[in-house]
């Protein structure tokens, strides 16, 4: 998976901007809206310690990580 910096800060203003309209509008947020309010708050958090570079990296990771835990079968998470 390729993301560079545009299409990072880019995805993520959009998720930020969607979740205040939400709140704007007093709609009523998914438990996934909630979550991705949780994400932006840790993102933006892990940001200002490492640096939009490093925590692109370490997005990447987790996902890489993610990806490879989802596809193992259960006997080998343990």
């Amino acid at each position: 998976m390729s993301i560079d910096k545009d299409q990072f800060r880019d995805g993520f203003k959009a998720r930020l901007q969607s979740l205040a309209e939400a709140a704007e509008s007093k709609a009523v947020l998914e438990p996934l809206d909630i979550g991705g309010i949780f994400l932006a708050i840790g993102t933006t958090m892990l940001s200002r310690q490492l640096g939009e570079e490093q925590t692109i990296k370490y997005l990447r990771e987790l996902a890489t990580e993610y990806e490879t835990t989802k596809a193992a079968p259960a006997s080998q998470l343990n």
